[in-house]
């Protein structure tokens, strides 16, 4: 998908611009994953998630607190594609 159509999507900022970017959330969700089967708890993503979501928490504790956060990130996501792939 060429940059123009995410921009319109919702799935990245205007170009120099702030706000959803799909890349970074899957970066963060990817990241936060493979820790997670790696099983290296307590997880630190520093300060990563602030990119996402200023209440985003830097260290994650269980699976539990991860799913909390990655499930609507992924739901959010895939609505997005949905709607672009829905609207071309």
């Amino acid at each position: 998908m060429d940059k123009e159509r995410r921009i319109e999507a919702g799935l990245r900022p205007e170009v120099g611009g702030h706000g959803y970017s799909s890349i970074v959330v899957m970066d963060f969700c990817r990241e936060l994953l493979s820790r997670a089967f790696r099983e290296l708890f307590p997880i630190d993503m520093g300060m990563s998630g602030l990119l996402i979501n200023p209440s985003m928490p830097c260290t994650f504790s269980s699976n539990q607190e991860i799913l909390a956060i990655v499930e609507p990130m992924i739901l959010e996501l895939e609505r997005k594609l949905e709607a672009t792939h829905n609207s071309h």
